[in-house]
């Protein structure tokens, strides 16, 4: 298990080193002035030499990559062109956000697909079986900000149940974060459930096909022992996959949605940066975006060799 741990880490250290690089090349080094990308065709010489100066690109490329390394490593970030702050401080607040938010449409997506998936395989080709995998193709095929917008229709213009955008901040108290944060994680979430509906049916067919399964009915089983202690633990394999990287997703992907609901999270800060030419903060944004991924499948690596040890028997 160790062995399997280290060699995991070395490929996530080694992601982040070329990531980081090509970040950096894209952004600094490809033919282009960074300087004049922030400021515009129209800026006098004088200021365009001066930003030059603060941005550090008047020394070789290798130093500056050098000391943004150094810098994340060490809690320094560069300072926001836009904002005028360190882009840590901004993270810091956005990503207060980001991170429950993800994790409210995870869990949602969770706790639908997991029982219908099951419903589906346990009720092969049956009623139950086609409406399960009925809502999957639509929840599939409708994107995640169409759907915010009818959520917004329906709860916030129409029932006016829920705010229709905007966060009040968490010192407005934990029932107040979680209500705004409510709709914009159904958007994110039920388009993933229905994915992962799907993948978890599959899964529970194959095991159910599987001879330990056939045996363990063979010896008078109950049908529910087995669907939970042994179908359902075979199955998490795939299911886990498709769990980080939907994870995975919802933390770099939400940008959409996030502008749909006005909401200041990452992807809010991301898209600002992008508009307002602020690439300091999409750089290093984007690399810590990159870091999120990279360590989720890193903890979903290690999760198989809990759920299946044979992993740790290819370390």
């Amino acid at each position: 298990m160790l062995t399997y741990a280290v060699r995991r880490f070395s490929i996530l250290l080694i992601t982040l080193a070329a990531a980081s690089l090509v970040i950096f090349v894209v952004l600094e080094v490809l033919p282009g002035d960074v300087a004049l990308i922030i400021l515009g065709d129209a800026v006098r010489e004088d200021t365009l030499a001066a930003l030059r100066v603060e941005l550090g690109l008047d020394r070789p490329a290798s130093t500056r990559y050098v000391d943004w390394i150094a810098g994340l490593l060490s809690g320094r970030s560069g300072l926001s062109h836009t904002y005028g702050v360190p882009v840590t401080d901004l993270v810091r607040d956005r990503l207060g956000i980001t991170l429950p938010l993800a994790l409210m449409a995870i869990a949602i997506s969770t706790v639908l697909a997991v029982p219908l998936g099951m419903l589906a395989a346990t009720h092969h080709n049956r009623w139950r079986d086609y409406g399960v995998m009925g809502f999957s193709q639509v929840g599939m095929a409708i994107p995640n900000f169409w759907f915010g917008i009818l959520l917004v229709l329906l709860f916030a213009v129409t029932l006016r149940w829920f705010p229709s955008g905007g966060f009040p901040g968490w010192e407005a108290g934990l029932g107040a974060g979680l209500w705004a944060l409510l709709l914009p994680a159904l958007a994110l979430g039920l388009p993933e459930a229905a994915i992962l509906a799907r993948v978890t049916r599959s899964s529970v067919l194959e095991t159910l096909r599987a001879d330990f399964v056939r045996t363990a009915r063979a010896k008078g089983v109950a049908e529910r022992a087995i669907l939970f202690r042994h179908v359902l633990r075979n199955a998490l394999i795939p299911m886990t996959t498709i769990l980080g990287l939907q994870f995975a997703f919802l933390l770099a992907g939400s940008i959409v949605v996030e502008n749909v609901f006005f909401l200041p999270g990452l992807g809010r800060l991301i898209f600002q940066a992008v508009t307002q030419r602020d690439l300091i903060v999409v750089r290093d944004v984007t690399i810590l975006l990159v870091a999120l991924v990279v360590t989720i499948n890193f903890v979903v690596d290690l999760a198989y060799a809990v759920i299946d040890p044979r992993p740790k028997t290819l370390a």
